[in-house]
């Protein structure tokens, strides 16, 4: 067991914290090792937040953003690992512990396609090619999540580094159809009764089943990389 206070990671969903080997649902904190604690927080900046203040409470070292994101910069596919410099949302910036995130950067740059750059958090999930051209073109951020700003806010409240660790899920010229995040239970994991009756009811929605699959299947493995690369404190010293 680590001698150093944990490092509290933050990711919104299930499946994304599954790429730290744990099986948690929203609304759950598990204990890696000492290492860090791994917060599952459900999606939204009010749900980021929260994680924040319990992840502060417990001593933590400093907070990670974890997870998958849409890209906007046309640039950017499906598995690809984007570290933040700066994330910005609502006319607000906030800055990334620039040393936390090179060292990672350092570590990962031959084994993942790598950006640095400018990210941003929206209240609401983008879905379309369209708002996602818009706020490209607004805001010249690389990716868009909803909940790194949240984050960054509160580690500055609470006077903790942070970092963002975000791997692209749905490119900018894609759609994410509805049922990507309608048919999540309760807990957060994706029920598969759910997204069988929508497809039963739209099966036009069946020929984007692959290309999610796809998709999905880089950005876990992207993540899984990070994380197996980087160790269970993510480089944080």
């Amino acid at each position: 067991m680590s001698e150093l206070p944990p490092i509290g990671v933050i990711a919104a969903l299930p499946a994304e914290a599954r790429t730290f080997g744990a099986r948690l649902p929203c609304n759950s904190v598990a204990s890696l090792g000492g290492y860090s604690l791994l917060f599952v927080c459900g999606v939204g900046p009010d749900n980021a937040r929260r994680a924040v203040d319990i992840l502060a409470s417990a001593g933590v070292a400093g907070l990670v953003s974890w997870g998958t994101a849409g890209a906007l910069d046309p640039r950017l596919t499906a598995g690809d690992c984007v570290l933040p410099q700066r994330v910005q949302a609502n006319g607000e910036s906030y800055d990334a512990d620039a040393a936390w995130s090179q060292r990672i950067a350092e570590r990962l740059d031959s084994h993942v396609t790598l950006y640095r750059g400018v990210s941003c958090s929206v209240d609401e999930v983008v879905p379309s090619a369209q708002a996602k051209q818009r706020l490209f073109s607004q805001t010249g951020a690389l990716i868009v999540d909803n909940e790194s700003a949240a984050i960054a806010a509160a580690a500055r409240a609470h006077g903790l580094p942070w970092i963002a660790v975000r791997v692209v899920m749905d490119d900018a010229g894609s759609t994410l159809p509805d049922f990507t995040w309608r048919t999540l239970d309760e807990q957060g994991f994706t029920n598969l009764g759910r997204i069988t009756w929508h497809l039963v009811k739209h099966p036009a929605d069946l020929v984007t089943v692959p290309r999610l699959l796809h998709d999905y299947g880089k950005a876990r493995f992207s993540l899984s990389r990070v994380f197996r690369d980087a160790g269970p404190r993510l480089m944080c010293p």
